[in-house]
């Protein structure tokens, strides 16, 4: 499956791309950059991941976190009931 997006590069960037890369290229130039630059959705080394993982799966938080969601709801009944 292929999506397409529209990007918007600064002239002079655009220029650049353009003079540099002939037009049939330009598509997997740019693929072969993005696919370099962002990491494999499997790749835990990223730290940045490999923290939002690790928060997903620690159950004492999920614990937690529910535990401060049912307060949060019951909080405003009980403004309102009083």
């Amino acid at each position: 499956m292929r999506t397409q997006y529209l990007v918007c590069l600064p002239g002079t960037l655009a220029g650049r791309l353009k003079r540099m890369v002939p037009a049939g290229e330009r598509n997997s130039f740019l693929h072969s950059l993005v696919d370099a630059a962002l990491p494999a959705a499997e790749d835990v080394t990223d730290p940045l991941r490999a923290a939002a993982l690790s928060v997903t799966q620690d159950a004492v938080l999920a614990a937690d976190m529910a535990e401060w969601g049912d307060a949060a709801v019951a909080a405003p009944a009980k403004a309102q009931a009083a």
